[in-house]
């Protein structure tokens, strides 16, 4: 796993990030009784349905071979809920969030880490973090928005495997709506928040297991 506290190079969000939730009778969200504070119980059990409506909302824009959300047997977590940010230990804030597996797109910003991390966002990141955006404000009590992705050759088959790399980022509630209101970049809004890199299925395992906490 490797922080980064600024990328090099990050250009303009411009299509979607993604989640696949239609599969029948099968869960995604983190369930109530998972969340280890009274805040998560509450923020769950609260506005769980505007977890739903975000899933339904960008599930819609892609096609189940470019992306799926990640499911409860393939992380602690699930694909949605409201968790922790992993560096700000000592609190519980809570970050509504999303873990998605997508088809990595072509890496048009170049074929190292900051021009991988650049074209996922590019490709799959403004749709997320627009739906988040409206769950957040609907939501006061939630501290900010995650967007949490793990991209490969394929959305098929183990989210931990050769090849895979993640990401989780974790924007505070107070940058989002900036950003929002045209009061800061892209560039900005990452470099000022906190972004985990992840490659290979270890620290894809560390990840879905134990830094993605209910």
């Amino acid at each position: 796993m490797r922080r980064i506290t600024s990328l090099i190079y990050l250009p303009t969000f411009v299509a979607a990030l993604v989640l696949l939730a239609s599969a029948a009778g099968q869960s995604y969200s983190t369930p109530v009784g998972d969340y280890s504070t009274d805040k998560g119980k509450q923020l769950a059990g609260k506005y769980g349905t505007l977890l739903d409506h975000a899933v339904a909302e960008v599930t819609a824009v892609y096609s189940a071979e470019e992306l799926r959300l990640v499911k409860l047997d393939e992380s602690a977590v699930g694909g949605s809920g409201f968790w922790k940010n992993p560096a700000k230990f000592d609190t519980d804030n809570r970050y509504i969030s999303m873990l998605v597996m997508v088809k990595k797109p072509p890496y048009i910003f170049g074929d190292d880490r900051n021009g991988h991390v650049a074209s996922v966002l590019d490709r799959y990141g403004k749709t997320i973090l627009s739906v988040l955006t409206k769950q957040l404000e609907a939501a006061p009590a939630a501290d900010g928005v995650a967007i949490c992705i793990i991209w490969g050759d394929t959305v098929n088959g183990a989210v931990s495997r050769v090849g895979a790399e993640g990401m989780a980022l974790f924007l505070a509630r107070e940058d989002v709506i900036m950003y929002k209101n045209f009061k800061l970049t892209i560039q900005n809004l990452v470099n000022r928040n906190d972004l985990f890199l992840f490659n290979g299925p270890k620290e894809l395992e560390n990840l879905t297991q134990f830094i993605l906490e209910a």
